[in-house]
């Protein structure tokens, strides 16, 4: 009986976190699938558990062994991660056509410094010219060192917003 209160307590604040912002038809199929599972109507605690879990690893419970477990965990972990982004998206209210993304840099010691961000269609011209300009600036660079310049400097500009 605790079980199953404590089920409802955790499916009910699980469904919560996503009404309102996300918008199911920008779901990817993966996502899509995790997404109906959560919301599925199934009322005993274990089907829907296990409903989750062939959602996450392919496997009902009764079928994962040790290996597909810490899958699960981390498989989870990232698809509520992938739905919780997508949420923070689609509550912006921005244009569709407009180019929309979360930004997140997380640093050691320090709290996460998120954003999302929209690129109006409009100035996308501009947009192109700049971007193709730091392409050719970082072009003789590798990869490497072409993302921490780039990570550099987001970190820069985000910082910016907190102070």
């Amino acid at each position: 009986m605790r079980a199953d209160l404590e089920s409802a307590h955790y499916t009910s604040k699980l469904r919560s976190r996503y009404e309102g912002g996300l918008k199911q038809y920008l779901l990817l199929p993966h996502q899509r699938t995790f997404f109906g599972r959560i919301f599925s109507p199934l009322e005993d605690r274990n089907a829907w558990l296990s409903s989750v879990a062939q959602a996450v690893v392919g496997k009902p419970l009764e079928h994962i062994n040790d290996e597909d477990e810490l899958r699960l965990f981390d498989r989870f972990q990232e698809l509520i991660h992938e739905l919780d982004n997508l949420n923070d998206i689609g509550k912006q209210t921005t244009k569709h056509s407009d180019d929309t993304f979360k930004l997140e840099i997380t640093l050691l010691g320090e709290m996460p410094i998120k954003q999302v961000i929209t690129m109006p269609k409009e100035k996308s011209a501009e947009f192109n010219n700049l971007q193709s300009k730091t392409n050719s600036a970082l072009e003789h660079e590798n990869r490497f060192m072409k993302i921490a310049i780039l990570a550099e400097m987001l970190k820069q500009e985000l910082g910016k917003d907190g102070k």
